[in-house]
């Protein structure tokens, strides 16, 4: 078996079969191979490797490499493009160590939810593919071991929503009036970091601590509530609805508000008539 899901930043792979490849590079990315089970013979700069689960090998940009398993081995895969200068994995900003140690089952598991949320989420909304991949990221800036000094984990702190607003405070008030303006709209996670002042990273962390919703999850809340106000007052077709709402599907419109009220939107109209 293999998996091989892209997004405009990381590839993650997951093979489980008989596998190699030629020696190569990659100009424009960092790659963490990972055994799952068994070995992973990997040769790096001209250097044998033989790495078990439980261990993993950092390859940076332009280090010429090349593995293979067996049929009883499996590895993950995760392909970093650095060609954001707000990247924190650009080199030589961040000096992490080569060999790396994982929780074989961990890494599985994070595995699984991070291709659950792609393959679920709209693929078209930048949006929910740049959360995904902020989170890939984040799990691997603090699992990582390196030369980066970690702050705790702490996000920026702020104020409660109608408190005494700081000078951040503003910020993020800034982006929700953004959001409120566009929420129909095509936005990404660049455009709302760049609007609070933070770099893509610490943003998501830092607005769900203010609003206790990922950008995204609160995109959603603001989508769902104007649904629910048009369905109740008719006059639109649910592909119609779905189109102004910025959905890239009917489909996608459907199972985002079967999950969030727990009703199809037909069955939230006839309920709402009544």
């Amino acid at each position: 078996m293999k998996i091989i899901i892209e997004t405009p930043q990381l590839e993650l792979w997951r093979i489980e079969e008989a596998f190699s490849n030629l020696p190569h590079v990659h100009e424009d990315r960092l790659q963490l191979t990972i055994p799952t089970k068994g070995i992973c013979y990997l040769t790096q700069e001209n250097k044998d490797y033989g790495i078990r689960d439980g261990h993993g090998l950092l390859q940076y940009s332009a280090q010429e490499h090349s593995f293979r398993i067996g049929e009883d081995s499996s590895v993950i895969v995760i392909q970093i493009r650095n060609d954001r200068p707000s990247d924190f994995f650009r080199e030589p900003e961040v000096d992490f160590a080569m060999q790396q140690t994982f929780d074989p089952s961990l890494i599985m598991k994070q595995f699984q939810s991070w291709s659950s949320e792609l393959f679920r989420g709209d693929p078209a909304d930048p949006l929910a593919v740049d959360e995904t991949e902020s989170r890939v990221l984040s799990f691997l800036y603090y699992s990582l071991k390196g030369s980066h000094a970690i702050n705790g984990g702490n996000p920026v702190p702020f104020s409660a929503p109608g408190d005494g607003l700081t000078s951040s405070d503003r910020h993020m008030t800034r982006v929700l009036d953004y959001i409120h303006a566009s929420y129909t709209d095509r936005i990404n996670i660049d455009t709302l970091a760049a609007i609070a002042l933070q770099s893509r990273f610490h943003f998501i962390r830092t607005f769900k601590a203010y609003t206790h919703k990922t950008p995204y999850q609160y995109v959603l809340g603001l989508r769902m509530e104007e649904a629910k106000k048009q369905l109740r007052q008719g006059g639109c077709t649910i592909t119609q609805m779905s189109v102004k709402l910025g959905f890239s599907s009917t489909s996608q419109f459907y199972r985002a508000f079967l999950k969030a009220v727990g009703v199809t939107p037909e069955e939230f109209r006839t309920s709402s008539s009544r």
